[in-house]
């Protein structure tokens, strides 16, 4: 989850205009050039872009904004299959297909991770420990914020 509190920062830096950040020289050793690790996979980008557009939209909602700011912890801390984690991917995907209507492939895999975030919520609800877990709780959450997104969708309303 360095990579989503890395790109907050960056985004906080971009939007305050902070442009005088230390250049180094650009060379051509190895070791000058960024790690691969340090960039988002493909697979990452929606959840950057998501979490970028939220965190950009609640600059000025406190509490909804801390509330944000706590998703690269618990998603740090989920398995792969965890509702929680499942259900970012869903709402990633929908907003970033939103945001790119010629996508259908993450339109796709929106909706087959909102499915399997389903199937996931379903399991966490019934296990005595994970009802009443943080990262049950976002998964709550991110769900409903789907199935905004998805109305809004359908509806033809403005942006998310």
């Amino acid at each position: 989850m360095f990579r989503l509190v890395n790109f907050e920062q960056t985004s906080r830096e971009r939007k305050l205009g902070v442009k005088n950040r230390k250049q180094l020289p650009i060379s051509h050793s190895r070791s000058a050039q960024m790690s691969p690790a340090l960039l988002p996979s493909q697979d990452d980008l929606p959840i950057c872009f998501f979490y970028q557009t939220t965190l950009e939209f609640l600059i000025n909602a406190d509490r909804a904004l801390y509330l944000h700011r706590q998703l690269p912890t618990l998603l740090s801390r989920s398995d792969t299959k965890s509702a929680l984690h499942l259900a970012t991917q869903a709402i990633s995907l929908a907003v970033w297909a939103r945001s790119r209507p010629g996508d259908l492939r993450a339109r796709h895999l929106a909706r087959k991770r909102y499915w399997q975030a389903l199937v996931a919520m379903n399991a966490a609800i019934r296990d005595k420990v994970e009802v009443k877990s943080d990262e049950t709780l976002y998964a709550v959450l991110l769900l409903s914020g789907y199935e905004v997104c998805l109305l809004q969708l359908l509806s033809g309303s403005p942006s998310f």
